[in-house]
């Protein structure tokens, strides 16, 4: 149904499917901590739909390279690879639809290179400007966000670290 394919960007290889052809491209982007696969469901749809569907293996996942400098995982630096990929692949627009982690790239990519999209869907992740309303409801759904942003994650990850218990606005909900 698809070629699979290594594309260089930067020094570094991505791996990736296409389905080789189609009236308009939709490239799909996936989420943490899944590879291109996590699409395997959606491909043939589409294709039977006339789509031409790319799915590529985000930097660090799956089969692609995964590059011990950090700075090649920002979401800047993310969102740049794959507008590069679309440029290696001789494609100027395209559906853009995103999961998860691929979904923050994705809101990067809308915003920088907004004219490289026909449409963008994007599943499971809003756009960051949402916790900008720090309510007890964003912070009890978007917590993630909220820890790393303030360093605390890494401190919930050490070895033999001690229980945390953090008190969150008036409720005194518990995590």
């Amino acid at each position: 149904m698809y070629n699979t394919l290594s594309v260089e960007v930067k020094g570094d290889r991505y791996y990736l499917k296409d389905s080789g052809s189609g009236k308009e491209c939709v490239l799909l982007l996936h989420g943490w901590p899944d590879d291109s696969n996590l699409w395997r469901n959606q491909v043939s749809a589409l294709v039977d739909a006339g789509y031409r569907v790319i799915c590529p293996d985000l930097l660090g996942y799956g089969l692609s390279d995964q590059p011990q400098d950090i700075e090649r995982y920002t979401i800047f630096a993310l969102a740049n690879d794959i507008i590069s990929l679309l440029d290696s692949l001789g494609l100027d627009k395209v559906h853009l639809v995103a999961h998860d982690y691929g979904a923050v790239i994705g809101w990067e990519i809308a915003t920088v290179y907004s004219t490289r999209l026909k449409s963008f869907v994007t599943m499971s992740v809003g756009h960051l400007a949402c916790l900008l309303d720090l309510s007890f409801d964003i912070l009890r759904y978007e917590w993630i966000y909220f820890l790393n942003i303030h360093q605390v994650a890494p401190q919930l990850y050490r070895p033999h670290s001690a229980p945390l218990t953090v008190t969150i606005g008036y409720y005194g909900s518990k995590f």
